[in-house]
């Protein structure tokens, strides 16, 4: 818990040393009916301090005035962190034969598509969806003559019959909804408050099969987290030449978080299926901060791309959530383990077009 308030205490402080580091900076103006500064299509306020749009209309800037709607979509090829270590298979003499940090996570392809409505000079309403599914990876085929075990944090249990071979794999899926106020504080700076929702849904398969009578034994451990909540944060240019802009944005929020985990097994061997789950609320935490390149290519259409950082804390991981045996036989999830946290981090290219 003490991890996730000191995450929220350093956005807070990033925040607000962007915001006094862009309002320190001169920002340039533009006069009413002066022609736009190069291709982007924003301007300062009129010498009155009123907006352009709100005082005299569009046609008074010839152009400059900020677009009503922007969208922007995004392709995504994040990394997720290496997974905590934890025994998931122990031969028939206990020694461990892998570990959940054994799985070798590729980089995954995603998208991302973020909305913005402008609401007058000072405000914005952002909306944005994040999917980033199908990340797996599988162990290589785990040979023994002296038989094996699942070990799910708990006692071993599975197959003890040799000899066999077993077949591990681990995916993940990571989805996230927000929608955002956002206040310009100047040309360069904005902050923005909102509400968010992520669901991170994590899967552990055991497949076990004797090379003598054909035994096999299948075993499914499921971990996700349902987490709803606020968050603030803020956006800060840092460089702008010309058609070229780089800017930071920062997020923060507390969660609450349903988390959950599901249980099943089917074993041939042992004439047995079942199935369990239980589910608990949690204190979660998101954190997220980025780094974009723009390049206008027209007044309407920029090229855009940079690097992304995503942080989730107090989530429920599927290799860590525990399993009781007995009963029944090969064991049954009573309760959820929700204290994993989750690194996400790569790169993002997509357009932005505004109108």
């Amino acid at each position: 818990m003490a991890r996730r308030w000191t995450g929220v205490l350093f956005a807070l402080s990033l925040t607000l040393a962007l915001s006094r580091a862009a309002l320190a900076g001169n920002s340039a103006s533009v006069a009413c009916g002066a022609p736009c500064p190069g291709p982007q299509p924003v301007a300062a306020s009129c010498p009155s301090g009123q907006g352009c749009c709100e005082s005299c209309g569009p046609e008074c800037c010839e152009g400059c005035c900020p677009p009503t709607w922007s969208v922007r979509a995004d392709a995504l090829f994040l990394n997720r962190s290496q997974l905590p270590g934890q025994t998931l298979l122990v031969d028939g003499n206990f020694k461990p034969q892998f570990n959940a940090n054994q799985f070798d996570l590729p980089v995954q392809a995603g998208w991302q598509i973020d909305v913005t409505r402008r609401l007058n000079d000072d405000w914005n309403l952002e909306g944005r969806y994040f999917n980033l599914g199908g990340q797996s990876a599988t162990s290589p085929t785990i040979s023994s003559n002296v038989g094996a075990g699942v070990s799910f944090a708990t006692t071993p249990q599975g197959l003890f019959f040799p000899p066999l071979n077993t077949n591990l794999s681990y995916t993940s899926r990571l989805q996230d909804v927000e929608l955002n106020a956002c206040r310009s504080l100047n040309d360069r700076v904005s902050v923005l408050a909102g509400v968010r929702y992520l669901q991170l849904d994590d899967r552990v398969l055991v497949s076990q099969l004797t090379t003598v009578g054909g035994f096999d034994d299948t075993q499914q451990l499921d971990g996700s987290s349902h987490m709803v909540g606020f968050q603030i944060g803020g956006d800060a240019v840092l460089l702008r030449r010309g058609r070229f802009s780089l800017d930071t944005s920062l997020k923060a929020g507390i969660y609450g978080d349903i988390a959950q985990n599901a249980f099943t097994y089917d074993s041939t061997a042992l004439a047995v299926h079942g199935a369990s789950g239980a589910s608990a609320s949690n204190v979660a935490f998101c954190g997220e901060i980025g780094i974009t390149a723009t390049y206008d290519l027209t007044q309407r259409l920029s090229l855009r791309g940079g690097y992304q950082l995503l942080w989730l804390d107090g989530v429920a991981l599927a290799s860590q959530q525990p399993i009781v045996n007995p009963p029944p036989l090969l064991g049954a999830a009573t309760t959820v383990a929700a204290g994993g946290d989750v690194f996400y981090n790569g790169a993002f290219i997509g357009l932005e077009y505004r109108r």
